[in-house]
């Protein structure tokens, strides 16, 4: 299942005490480390004008 892919399945089990015992510092904590500006990645959608013949050039 789920769990299995991204980890094992022990995690169901304790996913929720672990969830339960976070604090805001510790959420704080992770979020600086994780949120940091080196991690970001800025993408943009164009999207092709309506009729431009994209859809018969996919594969």
């Amino acid at each position: 299942g789920y769990f299995e892919t991204i980890a094992e399945v022990e995690l169901f089990r304790t996913l929720p005490g672990a969830i339960a015992t976070a604090t805001a510092d510790s959420v704080m904590t992770a979020a600086r480390r994780i949120l940091a500006a080196s991690n970001r990645t800025i993408g943009w959608f164009e999207p092709l004008p309506i009729g431009s013949g994209s859809e018969q050039s996919r594969p």
